[in-house]
Protein backbone atom coordinates (compact mmCIF):
# COMPACT_ATOMS: atom_id res chain seq x y z
CA UNK A 1 0.00 0.00 0.00
CA UNK A 2 2.88 2.35 0.70
CA UNK A 3 4.08 1.86 -2.87
CA UNK A 4 0.83 3.35 -4.11
CA UNK A 5 1.42 6.47 -2.03
CA UNK A 6 4.94 6.83 -3.34
CA UNK A 7 4.40 5.94 -6.99
CA UNK A 8 0.96 6.57 -8.50
CA UNK A 9 1.55 4.07 -11.32
CA UNK A 10 2.89 1.26 -9.09
CA UNK A 11 0.78 -1.89 -8.96
CA UNK A 12 -0.27 -3.22 -5.55
CA UNK A 13 1.08 -6.55 -4.40
CA UNK A 14 -1.19 -9.58 -4.59
CA UNK A 15 -1.43 -9.74 -0.79
CA UNK A 16 -2.72 -6.15 -0.52
CA UNK A 17 -5.91 -6.20 1.63
CA UNK A 18 -7.57 -3.74 -0.72
CA UNK A 19 -6.91 -5.96 -3.72
CA UNK A 20 -8.13 -9.02 -1.84
CA UNK A 21 -11.34 -7.20 -0.91
CA UNK A 22 -11.87 -5.99 -4.48
CA UNK A 23 -11.39 -9.52 -5.86
CA UNK A 24 -13.87 -10.89 -3.32
CA UNK A 25 -16.44 -8.18 -4.01
CA UNK A 26 -16.24 -9.02 -7.72
CA UNK A 27 -17.08 -12.68 -6.95
CA UNK A 28 -20.61 -14.06 -6.80
CA UNK A 29 -20.71 -13.86 -3.01
CA UNK A 30 -19.35 -10.33 -3.07
CA UNK A 31 -22.04 -9.25 -5.52
CA UNK A 32 -24.74 -10.63 -3.19
CA UNK A 33 -23.19 -8.82 -0.22
CA UNK A 34 -23.03 -5.57 -2.19
CA UNK A 35 -26.68 -6.00 -3.17
CA UNK A 36 -27.61 -6.40 0.51
CA UNK A 37 -25.59 -3.32 1.44
CA UNK A 38 -27.32 -1.37 -1.33
CA UNK A 39 -30.73 -2.62 -0.15
CA UNK A 40 -29.88 -1.67 3.42
CA UNK A 41 -28.98 1.85 2.28
CA UNK A 42 -32.22 2.16 0.30
CA UNK A 43 -34.28 0.92 3.26
CA UNK A 44 -32.57 3.40 5.60
CA UNK A 45 -33.43 6.13 3.09
CA UNK A 46 -37.11 5.16 3.31
CA UNK A 47 -37.61 2.78 0.39
CA UNK A 48 -40.35 0.25 1.13
CA UNK A 49 -39.12 -3.34 0.69
CA UNK A 50 -41.05 -6.49 1.55
CA UNK A 51 -39.82 -10.04 1.94
CA UNK A 52 -41.20 -10.76 -1.53
CA UNK A 53 -38.73 -8.21 -2.93
CA UNK A 54 -35.56 -9.88 -1.63
CA UNK A 55 -33.98 -13.30 -1.81
CA UNK A 56 -33.52 -15.34 1.32
CA UNK A 57 -29.76 -14.72 1.16
CA UNK A 58 -30.32 -10.97 0.90
CA UNK A 59 -32.69 -11.17 3.86
CA UNK A 60 -30.08 -13.01 5.95
CA UNK A 61 -27.43 -10.47 5.01
CA UNK A 62 -29.74 -7.55 5.79
CA UNK A 63 -30.45 -9.10 9.18
CA UNK A 64 -26.73 -9.53 9.84
CA UNK A 65 -26.04 -5.94 8.80
CA UNK A 66 -28.77 -4.75 11.15
CA UNK A 67 -27.45 -6.80 14.06
CA UNK A 68 -23.89 -5.60 13.48
CA UNK A 69 -25.05 -1.98 13.23
CA UNK A 70 -26.93 -2.34 16.53
CA UNK A 71 -23.85 -3.86 18.19
CA UNK A 72 -21.66 -1.08 16.80
CA UNK A 73 -24.04 1.65 17.99
CA UNK A 74 -24.27 0.04 21.43
CA UNK A 75 -20.49 -0.12 21.64
CA UNK A 76 -20.16 3.54 20.57
CA UNK A 77 -22.70 4.63 23.19
CA UNK A 78 -20.82 2.68 25.86
CA UNK A 79 -17.55 4.33 24.83
CA UNK A 80 -19.15 7.77 24.96
CA UNK A 81 -20.57 7.07 28.42
CA UNK A 82 -17.18 5.84 29.65
CA UNK A 83 -15.52 8.92 28.18
CA UNK A 84 -18.05 11.19 29.92
CA UNK A 85 -17.46 9.37 33.22
CA UNK A 86 -13.69 9.81 32.89
CA UNK A 87 -14.17 13.51 32.15
CA UNK A 88 -16.45 13.90 35.18
CA UNK A 89 -13.98 12.07 37.42
CA UNK A 90 -11.07 14.12 36.10
CA UNK A 91 -12.91 17.39 36.77
CA UNK A 92 -13.80 16.21 40.28
CA UNK A 93 -10.18 15.77 41.29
Amino acid sequence: MEALDEDPIALPCGACPRETLQRFMASGRGVVIQAAVDLDWAIRCGLQVTLRDVTYMEYLLLRQISEERANYEKEMMKREQEKAQRETQRRGR
